[in-house]
Protein backbone atom coordinates (compact mmCIF):
# COMPACT_ATOMS: atom_id res chain seq x y z
CA UNK A 1 0.00 0.00 0.00
CA UNK A 2 2.64 2.37 0.37
CA UNK A 3 6.50 2.93 -1.50
CA UNK A 4 8.88 4.90 -0.58
CA UNK A 5 6.93 7.19 1.82
CA UNK A 6 3.86 7.57 -1.03
CA UNK A 7 0.12 6.18 -0.60
CA UNK A 8 -0.02 4.02 -3.42
CA UNK A 9 -2.32 4.14 -6.10
CA UNK A 10 -5.26 1.78 -4.96
CA UNK A 11 -4.86 3.09 -1.42
CA UNK A 12 -5.49 6.85 -2.69
CA UNK A 13 -8.61 5.73 -4.73
CA UNK A 14 -9.88 3.89 -1.68
CA UNK A 15 -9.22 6.72 -0.05
CA UNK A 16 -11.23 9.34 -2.60
CA UNK A 17 -13.52 6.83 -2.87
CA UNK A 18 -14.25 6.49 0.76
CA UNK A 19 -14.33 10.81 1.10
CA UNK A 20 -17.06 10.81 -2.01
CA UNK A 21 -19.28 8.66 0.19
CA UNK A 22 -19.00 10.67 3.03
CA UNK A 23 -19.78 14.17 1.17
CA UNK A 24 -22.86 12.44 -0.78
CA UNK A 25 -25.48 12.73 1.48
CA UNK A 26 -24.30 16.24 1.69
CA UNK A 27 -24.74 16.80 -1.62
CA UNK A 28 -28.26 15.71 -1.91
CA UNK A 29 -29.29 18.40 0.11
CA UNK A 30 -27.19 21.20 -1.69
CA UNK A 31 -29.01 23.63 -2.76
CA UNK A 32 -27.05 26.06 -5.55
CA UNK A 33 -28.51 29.80 -4.40
CA UNK A 34 -24.80 30.97 -3.97
CA UNK A 35 -23.66 29.97 -7.03
CA UNK A 36 -23.48 32.19 -10.01
CA UNK A 37 -26.69 31.48 -12.36
CA UNK A 38 -26.25 34.14 -15.49
CA UNK A 39 -22.47 35.53 -15.87
CA UNK A 40 -23.12 37.89 -19.32
CA UNK A 41 -26.45 39.32 -20.42
CA UNK A 42 -27.35 38.68 -24.16
CA UNK A 43 -26.57 42.44 -24.44
CA UNK A 44 -27.76 45.26 -26.46
CA UNK A 45 -28.88 42.81 -30.07
CA UNK A 46 -31.22 40.27 -27.06
CA UNK A 47 -30.22 37.61 -28.79
CA UNK A 48 -32.47 35.33 -26.61
CA UNK A 49 -34.81 32.49 -27.33
CA UNK A 50 -35.28 31.35 -23.63
CA UNK A 51 -33.60 28.35 -24.35
CA UNK A 52 -30.49 29.40 -26.54
CA UNK A 53 -29.27 32.86 -26.37
CA UNK A 54 -25.79 34.37 -27.96
CA UNK A 55 -23.98 37.76 -26.82
CA UNK A 56 -20.72 39.37 -27.69
CA UNK A 57 -18.24 41.50 -25.76
CA UNK A 58 -15.72 44.00 -27.10
CA UNK A 59 -13.24 45.68 -25.27
CA UNK A 60 -11.32 48.81 -26.58
CA UNK A 61 -9.08 51.23 -25.17
CA UNK A 62 -6.26 53.57 -24.38
CA UNK A 63 -3.12 52.21 -22.67
CA UNK A 64 -0.34 54.24 -21.58
CA UNK A 65 2.65 52.97 -20.03
CA UNK A 66 5.63 53.44 -18.37
CA UNK A 67 8.70 51.80 -20.17
CA UNK A 68 11.97 50.64 -18.17
CA UNK A 69 15.28 50.66 -20.03
CA UNK A 70 17.57 50.80 -16.91
CA UNK A 71 17.00 47.33 -15.46
CA UNK A 72 17.58 44.12 -16.79
CA UNK A 73 16.89 40.90 -15.78
CA UNK A 74 18.21 37.60 -15.94
CA UNK A 75 15.48 36.03 -18.31
CA UNK A 76 16.82 31.94 -17.70
CA UNK A 77 13.85 30.40 -19.74
CA UNK A 78 13.89 31.64 -22.69
CA UNK A 79 9.86 32.08 -23.24
CA UNK A 80 9.96 34.90 -20.97
CA UNK A 81 10.15 38.20 -23.37
CA UNK A 82 11.26 41.63 -21.76
CA UNK A 83 9.52 44.02 -23.87
CA UNK A 84 9.69 47.63 -22.79
CA UNK A 85 7.30 50.44 -24.61
CA UNK A 86 7.29 53.79 -23.67
CA UNK A 87 4.60 54.92 -25.92
CA UNK A 88 0.71 54.98 -25.72
CA UNK A 89 -1.19 53.57 -28.33
CA UNK A 90 -4.57 52.43 -28.81
CA UNK A 91 -6.30 48.87 -29.45
CA UNK A 92 -8.85 46.52 -29.43
CA UNK A 93 -8.27 44.25 -26.38
CA UNK A 94 -10.59 41.31 -26.75
CA UNK A 95 -13.88 40.87 -28.58
CA UNK A 96 -15.74 37.66 -27.54
CA UNK A 97 -18.84 35.21 -28.18
CA UNK A 98 -20.93 33.74 -25.64
CA UNK A 99 -22.92 31.40 -26.36
CA UNK A 100 -25.81 29.86 -23.79
CA UNK A 101 -28.25 27.04 -23.24
CA UNK A 102 -30.73 26.56 -20.75
CA UNK A 103 -33.10 23.54 -20.65
CA UNK A 104 -35.43 24.07 -18.16
CA UNK A 105 -33.39 25.12 -15.87
CA UNK A 106 -31.84 21.36 -15.51
CA UNK A 107 -28.81 21.57 -17.25
CA UNK A 108 -27.10 25.06 -18.79
CA UNK A 109 -24.51 25.39 -20.92
CA UNK A 110 -21.75 28.38 -20.94
CA UNK A 111 -18.50 29.06 -23.37
CA UNK A 112 -16.57 32.07 -23.68
CA UNK A 113 -14.78 31.98 -27.54
CA UNK A 114 -12.29 34.90 -27.22
CA UNK A 115 -10.35 36.99 -29.72
CA UNK A 116 -7.62 38.85 -28.36
CA UNK A 117 -4.28 40.83 -28.78
CA UNK A 118 -2.03 40.16 -26.06
CA UNK A 119 0.77 42.02 -24.99
CA UNK A 120 3.61 41.30 -26.73
CA UNK A 121 1.23 42.38 -30.00
CA UNK A 122 0.29 38.77 -31.15
CA UNK A 123 -3.28 37.77 -31.79
CA UNK A 124 -4.82 34.93 -31.10
CA UNK A 125 -8.53 33.02 -30.43
CA UNK A 126 -8.86 30.53 -28.34
CA UNK A 127 -11.63 28.59 -26.30
CA UNK A 128 -11.51 30.55 -22.53
CA UNK A 129 -13.69 29.30 -20.63
CA UNK A 130 -17.03 26.85 -21.32
CA UNK A 131 -18.71 24.41 -18.57
CA UNK A 132 -22.18 22.72 -17.85
CA UNK A 133 -24.31 22.99 -14.93
CA UNK A 134 -26.55 20.18 -13.82
CA UNK A 135 -29.76 20.75 -11.24
CA UNK A 136 -31.03 18.14 -10.06
CA UNK A 137 -33.94 17.32 -7.08
CA UNK A 138 -32.61 18.42 -3.80
CA UNK A 139 -31.08 21.02 -5.29
CA UNK A 140 -27.97 19.63 -5.83
CA UNK A 141 -25.50 21.21 -8.24
CA UNK A 142 -22.39 19.90 -10.24
CA UNK A 143 -20.51 21.63 -12.89
CA UNK A 144 -18.41 20.11 -15.29
CA UNK A 145 -15.83 22.20 -17.80
CA UNK A 146 -13.14 24.96 -17.96
CA UNK A 147 -14.27 27.53 -14.91
CA UNK A 148 -12.14 29.59 -12.68
CA UNK A 149 -11.13 28.42 -9.39
CA UNK A 150 -13.86 28.89 -7.07
CA UNK A 151 -12.06 31.62 -5.13
CA UNK A 152 -12.09 34.21 -7.65
CA UNK A 153 -13.89 37.33 -6.56
CA UNK A 154 -16.62 36.44 -8.85
CA UNK A 155 -18.21 34.33 -6.88
CA UNK A 156 -18.50 36.23 -4.09
CA UNK A 157 -18.54 40.16 -5.38
CA UNK A 158 -22.11 41.70 -5.43
CA UNK A 159 -22.40 45.42 -7.39
CA UNK A 160 -24.78 46.16 -10.20
CA UNK A 161 -22.49 46.01 -12.99
CA UNK A 162 -22.53 42.66 -15.11
CA UNK A 163 -20.51 40.12 -16.32
CA UNK A 164 -16.34 39.88 -15.93
CA UNK A 165 -16.18 43.07 -14.09
CA UNK A 166 -16.61 41.22 -10.61
CA UNK A 167 -12.76 41.84 -10.49
CA UNK A 168 -14.14 45.91 -10.62
CA UNK A 169 -11.08 46.68 -12.89
CA UNK A 170 -9.43 45.25 -16.17
CA UNK A 171 -6.32 45.06 -14.77
CA UNK A 172 -6.10 42.01 -12.39
CA UNK A 173 -4.64 42.56 -9.05
CA UNK A 174 -1.92 40.55 -8.42
CA UNK A 175 -3.25 38.02 -6.31
CA UNK A 176 -5.71 37.28 -9.69
CA UNK A 177 -2.49 36.69 -11.86
CA UNK A 178 -0.71 34.89 -9.51
CA UNK A 179 -3.29 32.74 -8.58
CA UNK A 180 -6.69 32.42 -10.52
CA UNK A 181 -6.47 34.35 -13.67
CA UNK A 182 -7.11 31.26 -15.41
CA UNK A 183 -9.46 28.61 -15.41
CA UNK A 184 -8.70 25.08 -15.18
CA UNK A 185 -10.65 22.11 -16.43
CA UNK A 186 -12.54 19.62 -14.14
CA UNK A 187 -15.21 19.30 -11.79
CA UNK A 188 -16.61 21.65 -9.28
CA UNK A 189 -19.68 21.12 -7.01
CA UNK A 190 -20.72 22.59 -3.82
CA UNK A 191 -23.83 23.11 -1.49
CA UNK A 192 -26.15 25.82 0.39
CA UNK A 193 -27.04 25.27 3.40
CA UNK A 194 -29.69 28.03 5.07
CA UNK A 195 -29.42 28.39 8.96
CA UNK A 196 -31.42 31.19 10.22
CA UNK A 197 -33.37 34.01 7.75
CA UNK A 198 -30.87 35.78 5.93
CA UNK A 199 -27.92 33.16 6.97
CA UNK A 200 -26.43 30.34 5.32
CA UNK A 201 -23.32 27.97 5.41
CA UNK A 202 -22.11 27.14 2.45
CA UNK A 203 -19.24 24.52 1.13
CA UNK A 204 -17.38 24.23 -2.38
CA UNK A 205 -15.42 21.30 -3.76
CA UNK A 206 -13.35 21.10 -6.66
CA UNK A 207 -11.02 18.33 -9.03
CA UNK A 208 -9.57 19.39 -11.82
CA UNK A 209 -6.19 19.11 -13.83
CA UNK A 210 -3.89 21.65 -11.98
CA UNK A 211 -2.75 24.41 -13.20
CA UNK A 212 0.85 24.90 -14.02
CA UNK A 213 3.51 27.26 -12.81
CA UNK A 214 5.14 29.55 -15.09
CA UNK A 215 4.64 33.49 -15.49
CA UNK A 216 3.18 36.27 -16.32
CA UNK A 217 2.94 39.82 -15.79
CA UNK A 218 0.59 42.71 -13.63
CA UNK A 219 1.25 45.25 -16.47
CA UNK A 220 -0.20 45.51 -19.59
CA UNK A 221 3.50 46.42 -20.94
CA UNK A 222 4.88 42.84 -20.83
CA UNK A 223 7.57 43.24 -18.25
CA UNK A 224 8.82 42.15 -15.08
CA UNK A 225 6.93 38.74 -14.28
CA UNK A 226 6.04 36.78 -11.62
CA UNK A 227 4.66 33.68 -10.73
CA UNK A 228 1.76 32.52 -12.21
CA UNK A 229 -0.84 29.44 -12.42
CA UNK A 230 -1.07 28.80 -15.42
CA UNK A 231 -3.39 27.05 -17.89
CA UNK A 232 -0.94 25.71 -20.66
CA UNK A 233 -2.77 23.36 -23.82
CA UNK A 234 -2.09 19.95 -21.25
CA UNK A 235 -4.41 21.32 -18.40
CA UNK A 236 -7.11 21.28 -21.63
CA UNK A 237 -6.96 17.32 -21.88
CA UNK A 238 -8.67 14.87 -20.75
CA UNK A 239 -5.84 13.48 -18.07
CA UNK A 240 -6.72 10.03 -16.27
CA UNK A 241 -3.61 10.38 -14.45
CA UNK A 242 -4.03 10.93 -9.97
CA UNK A 243 -1.71 13.86 -10.37
CA UNK A 244 -4.87 16.45 -9.72
CA UNK A 245 -5.80 19.29 -7.66
CA UNK A 246 -7.95 18.80 -5.26
CA UNK A 247 -9.73 22.00 -3.23
CA UNK A 248 -12.12 22.73 -0.79
CA UNK A 249 -13.77 25.86 0.52
CA UNK A 250 -16.60 26.65 3.53
CA UNK A 251 -17.97 29.97 3.90
CA UNK A 252 -20.40 32.13 5.86
CA UNK A 253 -23.11 34.23 4.16
CA UNK A 254 -25.19 36.85 6.38
CA UNK A 255 -27.45 39.52 5.65
CA UNK A 256 -28.20 42.16 8.32
CA UNK A 257 -30.78 43.82 5.71
CA UNK A 258 -31.47 44.20 2.41
CA UNK A 259 -28.33 46.40 1.88
CA UNK A 260 -26.13 44.86 4.84
CA UNK A 261 -23.92 41.67 4.22
CA UNK A 262 -20.89 40.18 4.81
CA UNK A 263 -19.66 36.97 3.25
CA UNK A 264 -16.47 34.94 4.15
CA UNK A 265 -14.77 31.76 2.46
CA UNK A 266 -12.06 29.92 3.66
CA UNK A 267 -10.48 27.33 1.56
CA UNK A 268 -7.40 24.97 0.80
CA UNK A 269 -6.02 23.54 -2.87
CA UNK A 270 -3.44 20.59 -2.37
CA UNK A 271 -1.49 19.20 -5.85
CA UNK A 272 2.25 18.22 -6.82
CA UNK A 273 4.94 19.91 -8.70
CA UNK A 274 5.85 18.14 -11.75
CA UNK A 275 8.87 17.86 -12.98
CA UNK A 276 8.21 20.81 -15.58
CA UNK A 277 7.14 23.05 -12.42
CA UNK A 278 10.14 22.32 -10.86
CA UNK A 279 12.64 22.78 -13.83
CA UNK A 280 11.13 25.96 -14.32
CA UNK A 281 11.73 27.19 -10.31
CA UNK A 282 15.75 26.05 -11.25
CA UNK A 283 15.83 28.20 -14.41
CA UNK A 284 13.93 31.47 -13.12
CA UNK A 285 15.71 31.54 -9.32
CA UNK A 286 19.30 31.59 -9.91
CA UNK A 287 20.61 29.44 -6.80
CA UNK A 288 17.40 27.76 -6.79
CA UNK A 289 17.64 23.52 -6.30
CA UNK A 290 15.01 22.20 -4.60
CA UNK A 291 13.42 19.33 -5.70
CA UNK A 292 10.50 19.53 -3.34
CA UNK A 293 7.20 19.09 -5.27
CA UNK A 294 4.86 20.12 -2.57
CA UNK A 295 2.03 22.50 -3.12
CA UNK A 296 -0.46 23.91 -1.96
CA UNK A 297 -2.47 27.17 -1.82
CA UNK A 298 -5.02 27.92 1.71
CA UNK A 299 -6.51 32.02 2.36
CA UNK A 300 -9.81 33.54 2.83
CA UNK A 301 -11.93 35.79 1.02
CA UNK A 302 -13.95 38.23 3.01
CA UNK A 303 -16.61 41.14 1.35
CA UNK A 304 -18.75 43.84 3.47
CA UNK A 305 -21.77 44.99 1.57
CA UNK A 306 -23.47 48.38 2.93
CA UNK A 307 -25.66 50.00 0.50
CA UNK A 308 -23.47 51.08 -2.60
CA UNK A 309 -20.62 50.67 -0.31
CA UNK A 310 -18.52 47.17 -1.16
CA UNK A 311 -14.97 46.08 0.67
CA UNK A 312 -13.36 43.01 -0.52
CA UNK A 313 -10.20 41.43 0.79
CA UNK A 314 -8.46 38.45 0.13
CA UNK A 315 -5.42 37.00 1.57
CA UNK A 316 -3.71 33.32 0.17
CA UNK A 317 -0.30 31.35 1.35
CA UNK A 318 1.19 29.41 -1.17
CA UNK A 319 3.75 26.90 -1.70
CA UNK A 320 5.45 25.53 -4.41
CA UNK A 321 8.44 23.24 -3.39
CA UNK A 322 11.01 25.91 -1.54
CA UNK A 323 8.87 28.92 -2.74
CA UNK A 324 7.01 30.39 -0.22
CA UNK A 325 4.56 32.80 -1.57
CA UNK A 326 1.91 35.47 0.87
CA UNK A 327 -0.64 37.57 -1.47
CA UNK A 328 -3.23 40.34 0.28
CA UNK A 329 -5.04 42.70 -1.22
CA UNK A 330 -8.14 45.33 0.19
CA UNK A 331 -9.78 46.65 -2.38
CA UNK A 332 -12.97 49.82 -0.75
CA UNK A 333 -15.47 50.95 -3.66
CA UNK A 334 -18.36 53.41 -4.07
CA UNK A 335 -21.18 53.40 -6.30
CA UNK A 336 -22.24 56.58 -7.02
CA UNK A 337 -26.02 56.75 -8.45
CA UNK A 338 -26.46 59.26 -11.30
CA UNK A 339 -29.76 59.23 -12.71
CA UNK A 340 -31.93 55.74 -11.90
CA UNK A 341 -34.62 56.85 -14.25
CA UNK A 342 -32.43 57.54 -17.53
CA UNK A 343 -31.20 54.65 -19.63
CA UNK A 344 -27.79 56.28 -19.99
CA UNK A 345 -25.40 57.18 -17.41
CA UNK A 346 -26.47 55.73 -14.50
CA UNK A 347 -23.70 55.67 -12.32
CA UNK A 348 -20.09 55.92 -11.27
CA UNK A 349 -17.81 53.37 -9.57
CA UNK A 350 -14.92 55.12 -7.00
CA UNK A 351 -12.19 52.40 -6.44
CA UNK A 352 -8.77 51.67 -4.53
CA UNK A 353 -6.82 48.79 -4.17
CA UNK A 354 -4.25 47.92 -2.04
CA UNK A 355 -2.73 44.92 -3.12
CA UNK A 356 0.86 43.37 -1.69
CA UNK A 357 3.30 40.01 -3.04
CA UNK A 358 5.71 39.04 -0.86
CA UNK A 359 7.93 35.87 -1.90
CA UNK A 360 10.85 33.94 -0.17
CA UNK A 361 12.82 30.69 -1.55
CA UNK A 362 14.30 28.70 1.16
CA UNK A 363 18.12 28.61 0.85
CA UNK A 364 18.48 31.78 -1.50
CA UNK A 365 18.73 35.26 -1.18
CA UNK A 366 15.24 37.46 -1.25
CA UNK A 367 14.75 39.85 -3.68
CA UNK A 368 17.37 39.24 -6.14
CA UNK A 369 17.98 41.87 -8.55
CA UNK A 370 18.58 39.32 -11.48
CA UNK A 371 15.06 37.52 -11.04
CA UNK A 372 11.91 39.86 -10.71
CA UNK A 373 10.12 35.59 -9.73
CA UNK A 374 11.60 36.88 -6.04
CA UNK A 375 10.53 40.54 -5.88
CA UNK A 376 8.10 41.86 -3.06
CA UNK A 377 5.58 43.50 -4.63
CA UNK A 378 3.06 46.11 -3.82
CA UNK A 379 0.25 48.15 -6.03
CA UNK A 380 -1.77 50.49 -5.77
CA UNK A 381 -4.53 51.07 -7.76
CA UNK A 382 -7.13 53.77 -8.53
CA UNK A 383 -10.25 53.38 -10.68
CA UNK A 384 -13.32 55.58 -12.45
CA UNK A 385 -15.99 53.22 -14.36
CA UNK A 386 -18.96 55.08 -15.39
CA UNK A 387 -21.58 53.05 -16.70
CA UNK A 388 -23.08 54.94 -19.54
CA UNK A 389 -25.39 52.12 -20.32
CA UNK A 390 -26.54 48.97 -18.74
CA UNK A 391 -24.29 47.31 -21.91
CA UNK A 392 -21.82 50.29 -21.92
CA UNK A 393 -18.53 50.35 -19.42
CA UNK A 394 -16.31 52.92 -19.55
CA UNK A 395 -13.10 52.21 -17.64
CA UNK A 396 -10.60 54.64 -16.43
CA UNK A 397 -7.80 52.45 -14.08
CA UNK A 398 -4.31 53.84 -12.77
CA UNK A 399 -1.22 51.46 -11.22
CA UNK A 400 0.69 52.60 -8.85
CA UNK A 401 3.44 49.13 -9.27
CA UNK A 402 6.25 49.55 -6.54
CA UNK A 403 9.10 46.47 -6.40
CA UNK A 404 11.78 45.64 -3.61
CA UNK A 405 14.52 44.25 -6.09
CA UNK A 406 17.53 44.36 -3.91
CA UNK A 407 18.52 47.13 -6.10
CA UNK A 408 17.31 51.12 -6.78
CA UNK A 409 13.72 50.40 -6.65
CA UNK A 410 13.91 53.82 -8.48
CA UNK A 411 15.00 52.16 -11.25
CA UNK A 412 11.91 49.94 -11.73
CA UNK A 413 9.25 52.47 -14.09
CA UNK A 414 6.62 50.39 -14.81
CA UNK A 415 3.14 52.41 -13.72
CA UNK A 416 0.07 52.41 -16.37
CA UNK A 417 -3.05 53.91 -17.09
CA UNK A 418 -5.57 51.91 -18.98
CA UNK A 419 -8.87 53.99 -20.17
CA UNK A 420 -11.14 51.15 -22.01
CA UNK A 421 -14.59 51.18 -23.63
CA UNK A 422 -16.22 47.38 -23.01
CA UNK A 423 -19.70 47.15 -25.19
CA UNK A 424 -22.18 44.30 -24.56
CA UNK A 425 -24.17 43.55 -27.79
Amino acid sequence: MWSNGKMSFRARSARNLFFLVLLFPLILNASPIYFPEGKKVTGLLDLDTGFFSIGAELKTGFLAPEGDLDLEFFRGDPSISHTNEKRGKFRIDRLMLIPQLNIQEIIKAYAELEATTQRDQTNSTFFREGHLSFYFPYHFFMKVGLEDRFISPEFMAVNSSRGDNKKLTEVYPINGTAFWEDEDLGLTFGGDHPVTEGSTLYWRGSVTNGLSLQHDELTRNQIYPIFHDDRHSQNLNIDLSDNKEAGMGFGFKHAFSRPISVDILGFFFNKSLNMQDVTFLTTVIPGYSSINRTSYRTGVNNEMNVSDFNLFTQYIYAVDGAVKRDGFYIQPSYVIGLNSESAFFNSIRLLYRFNTLDVRANDVSDNLPTSPFTWDRQTHSVAVNLQIHSYVLFRNEYHFNLEATGADRNKVSNNEFLSQLEVRF
